[in-house]
């Protein structure tokens, strides 16, 4: 006998409805594991914590992009409409990585924290800009 499956906007779920939530998990995951890898390298190199942060986000930037534009949003959009909204709010991120540690050190917290929180705050906020704004439905495959 079949469970009953969740419904999701008036109609049953089916396993290929958690793709874009798989994707995304996946991809930040990736994302959030290279970017404090990276961090950490830069720390370990004797970067402040204030440049570590965005140092180490640049290179993750492409990755997330291409990334959530072909997996998880599946978009049609053009990169000319797309791109620039990404990159605004990848300017926002690089603030806050800036930010984020820099306060951090103010709490007398370890730089690894800073770097940690960044990691899981940035992702959940980018998902809902990402859906509502950088990818919209109309540009889906």
């Amino acid at each position: 006998m079949d469970q009953e499956r969740p419904e999701i906007d008036g109609r049953k779920s089916r396993p290929r409805d958690l793709a874009p939530v798989r994707w995304y998990c996946a991809i930040a995951a990736f994302n959030a594991v290279f970017y404090v890898a990276l961090g950490v390298g830069f720390l370990a190199l004797g970067v402040a914590p204030p440049a570590a942060g965005p140092l180490a986000l640049l290179p993750v930037l492409t990755v997330s992009y291409l990334g959530h534009k072909s997996k998880t949003f599946r978009s049609k959009g053009q990169h000319r409409r797309e791109l620039p909204r990404f990159i605004v709010v990848s300017i926002i991120d690089l603030v806050l990585a800036a930010l984020i540690p820099q306060l951090g050190i103010h709490a007398r917290a370890p730089p690894f924290v800073s770097l940690v929180l960044l990691s899981v705050v940035v992702p959940l906020a980018n998902v809902l800009i990402m859906k509502f704004w950088i990818f919209k439905a109309h540009g889906r495959r």
